[in-house]
């Protein structure tokens, strides 16, 4: 794993709780993957907790947060890779809401990874 600094760790984080706490549900199952991504991108318990009840109690919305910490991710790698595990918080506890798509629809777009419309070939 890339040595990344604490400020682009805890905008990951921040990234997936926000996606997580969107419907006012955190799940067991969102739960056990932010854990796993803590562990994968060396975040510490005592950050995780932290992080966890800043987001869980900030006034501001997902959105805002969202916005706030997309700029802190800035290779595309990076980018690809945290797109695959928000979608996967998405479907963590196989239901689909409307305002994880829609967050996760925000990131994409900010980081060019989101078509509109698909396009027929022929």
């Amino acid at each position: 794993m890339m040595n990344l600094d604490i400020k682009t760790k805890i905008a990951i984080l921040k990234l997936h709780l926000s996606i997580a706490f969107v419907d006012n549900e955190y799940s067991e199952e969102e739960e056990n993957l932010i854990g796993e991504l803590c562990n994968k991108f060396q975040i510490d318990f005592k950050t995780r907790v932290k992080i966890t009840k800043e987001i869980s109690t900030t006034k501001m919305t997902m959105p805002e947060i969202c916005r706030q910490e997309l700029k802190n991710i800035k290779t595309k790698s990076l980018q690809k890779e945290c797109l695959k595990s928000l979608a996967a918080v998405c479907a963590a506890d196989f239901i689909l809401y409307e305002d994880e798509l829609m967050l996760l629809q925000l990131i994409a777009e900010e980081w060019g990874m989101f078509i509109k419309e698909l396009n027929e070939k022929d």
